[in-house]
């Protein structure tokens, strides 16, 4: 079985194997389901078939802020402060939801589907990459029936091979991959803000008012408190456990599998940092792919005009 690398510059293929390269059409309904799972109307019906988790996500929003509307803000005695932390809420309140539409429609950077080859001829080529003198096989998509990229993974829920796939979010009913990465950031950082004003402004009416009221008040009272902090709490966790994966270049989905090797990806926290923040950025590993890609499909081109 012969492998494909970069040996040191050029990827090579044996010459032995050519003749085992796809030389005609994949299969209809090959194409057909590829076509399927790459277009555009596809997408919405997988997103609107798994919308359910997006719409707990909007109740858990929601009920903060009308329980907090009306068991604490409403019955502040000083009107000024009413107005002051109706305000303040809402804004809160719009502020976390546009971070939630972003990360929710945000393509999470689909691996395109740039030369299609059968398991067979997969295996008959045994595709490797060379990084840092070692040698990184890469892997088949049994489903898009492409090569994957190194760090790409097949979502089942979303149907399609993400890049640099870090994890499948049900409450935002999306894939957290490279090209919304940072939305995704941004979402969790807007939900600690929006912990925070609650829980400020809960302290303050205890302070100012005191815990008064029925029985039933004020356990909501306490039970928004409680929601508040728990909120904050996980998000502060949840932001530093992503500082750290983006200080050393690796996803959620690396860590808990432990497949890649941190030396293979680290260039450093400050390049790590400034690489990530830039959608565009091609580290080894996407370089070499699309290096492996082109020769691939000049020689399937060269067979073809044979």
């Amino acid at each position: 079985m012969t492998d494909i690398i970069n040996n040191p510059e050029i990827l090579n293929i044996n010459q032995n194997n050519q003749n085992q390269i796809h030389t005609g059409n994949i299969n209809s309904n090959l194409n057909k389901k590829l076509e399927e799972n790459s277009c555009c109307c596809s997408e919405k019906r997988i997103w609107i078939k798994n919308a359910f988790m997006i719409y707990i996500t909007l109740i858990y929003i929601l009920a903060p802020v009308i329980l907090t509307d009306i068991f604490i803000i409403y019955r502040f005695s000083k009107t000024y402060k009413k107005i002051i932390f109706y305000i303040l809420i809402h804004i809160t309140l719009i502020y976390i939801l546009i971070c939630l539409f972003n990360v929710a429609t945000t393509k999470p950077g689909y691996q395109e589907n740039n030369f299609t080859l059968t398991q067979e001829e997969f295996n008959q080529i045994n595709p490797k990459i060379k990084i840092d003198n070692e040698f990184y096989p890469l892997k088949y998509c049994y489903t898009c029936n492409i090569i994957r990229e190194a760090r790409t993974f097949h979502c089942k829920e979303c149907k399609r091979c993400i890049k640099k796939h870090d994890h499948h979010c049900p409450f935002v009913n999306n894939c957290i991959g490279k090209e919304n990465y940072w939305k995704f950031f941004h979402f969790i950082i807007s939900v600690l803000v929006f912990s925070i004003v609650i829980l400020i402004i809960s302290i303050i009416f205890i302070i100012d008012e005191g815990l008064k009221g029925s029985f039933i008040k004020i356990i909501i009272n306490i039970a928004i408190i409680i929601a508040a902090v728990c909120g904050i709490l996980s998000m502060i966790s949840f932001i530093f456990q992503h500082i750290y994966y983006v200080s050393n270049n690796l996803t959620t989905r690396e860590i808990i599998k432990d497949n890649m090797k941190k030396e293979l990806v680290d260039k450093g926290c400050k390049n790590n940092w400034k690489n990530s923040l830039n959608d565009n950025y091609k580290d080894e590993f996407d370089i070499k792919y699309e290096e492996l890609i082109e020769q691939l499909k000049n020689q399937r081109q060269n067979i073809n005009n044979i």
